[in-house]
């Protein structure tokens, strides 16, 4: 998805098989099962439920949808075909969004995904999106782990890719710690907020992230 996904904010379909993988560690309610879960926050399909609470939260907040995309902020009505908090069209190959949730609690925490997703050259570039509340809370980096998983087991994909915002310490710190490269810098690339900002890019391989993130356990299918 594009809000909070092209600059990365701490922002998107569903698999090629219109589910989720059960996870084993997710308990027996239907609900955590239909989930790729990590240790803090469970991956889910959008629900309808989710819409008008992202919508308000995320794109409601205009300076930081700016922040997390290269599209200007329009007005727009909660789950219109455009509202990238709606639900996702479930034959978009090039995307993969997901509703984030407090695997504890199951809390809605924000939104996350895969876009740009290239079955040719095999890359897609991750977003992700936290609720206000949600900031801050050491969520951001399961997100991205879970992610990684999903896009280089699940998919099949040999690059991920992370552009965010230069100032943007919280994410940068995310991605490098996932094991992402720094790849260059792009110069007063966005423009937010009546300035412009420069851009930084990273790149992981799948080569790279199995050789130091082994699949992990609470991941593993039904």
């Amino acid at each position: 998805m594009d809000t909070g996904a092209a600059r990365g904010d701490p922002a998107a379909g569903v698999p090629a098989d219109g589910g989720l993988i059960g996870c084993r560690a997710a308990g027996t309610d239907d609900r955590k099962r239909r989930m790729l879960r990590g240790d803090k926050v469970g991956l889910r399909a959008r629900e309808a439920a989710d819409v008008p609470v992202l919508h308000d939260e995320l794109h409601g907040d205009v300076l930081t949808y700016a922040r997390g995309t290269s599209r200007a902020w329009t007005p727009m009505t909660a789950g219109s075909a455009a509202d990238p908090c709606g639900l996702a069209p479930e034959d978009d190959l090039s995307r993969a969004r997901f509703s984030v949730v407090d695997v504890r609690s199951g809390e809605l925490l924000g939104q996350c995904g895969l876009f740009g997703i290239d079955p040719l050259s095999r890359n897609a570039e991750l977003g992700i999106s936290l609720r206000p509340g949600a900031r801050g809370r050491g969520f951001g980096a399961d997100v991205v782990a879970v992610l990684c998983w999903y896009g280089f087991d699940v998919r099949g994909l040999h690059r991920i890719e992370i552009e965010t915002l230069a100032d943007n310490a919280a994410m940068r710190a995310t991605a490098r710690a996932a094991g992402f490269t720094e790849e260059g810098l792009r110069r007063q690339a966005a423009w937010v907020d009546g300035t412009f900002l420069d851009a930084v890019r990273y790149g992981l391989l799948a080569p790279e992230w199995r050789a130091s993130r082994p699949r992990p356990s609470t991941a593993t299918t039904a």
